[in-house]
């Protein structure tokens, strides 16, 4: 898409790397950050992700490109990376295995599938940036549902803790 839209295979390799990198460093940065102040920073990353993802499809063809790629990297994949480390909090002991290892078949499932329907998507006339105003909106709904999947569950393990029950 990027070569497509003029810029040169080395600024399109530069570009894919940068948000490689700067997906490394936002996990890292997640996880930190949630030691510090709990699974509550879900939902800034996922709202910055936004930003920085439409950003990213709005600076095709430009040279701009390039840092929002790391921006959006940071915020995007490190919120996966956050997600994936969380999972098995909200689920008991008993299915915990189970559902960390089913949340990351459909991570997988979703990253093979995604290319696939992003160039399908690009060949029935959807632009760019719809594209990843439309990915936005996705990661959007997931970091929404997440978070409240969070409080939720942070609710009844405090409330299950004042009454004695143990989770």
């Amino acid at each position: 898409m990027i070569e497509t839209a003029g810029a040169s295979v080395a600024t399109a390799a530069l570009t894919a790397s940068l948000f490689s990198v700067g997906g490394a460093v936002g996990g890292v940065a997640a996880g930190s950050l949630a030691d510090r102040f709990g699974i509550k920073v879900m939902l800034p990353f996922a709202m910055a992700g936004v930003v920085a993802v439409i950003s990213l499809g709005l600076t095709i063809g430009s040279i701009a490109i390039v840092p929002v790629a790391g921006v959006a990297g940071f915020f995007a994949i490190g919120l996966l990376t956050l997600m994936s480390a969380v999972v098995g909090q909200f689920y008991p002991e008993e299915i915990r295995a189970l559902s960390v290892g089913a949340s990351l078949a459909v991570m997988r499932i979703g990253a093979a599938a995604a290319p696939w329907a992003a160039g399908h998507l690009l060949d029935l006339g959807l632009s760019p940036g719809g594209l990843f105003a439309g990915c936005a909106a996705i990661g959007m709904a997931s970091g929404l549902a997440f978070s409240g999947a969070a409080r939720q569950r942070g609710a009844a393990v405090e409330k299950g803790a004042h009454s004695g029950i143990a989770h």
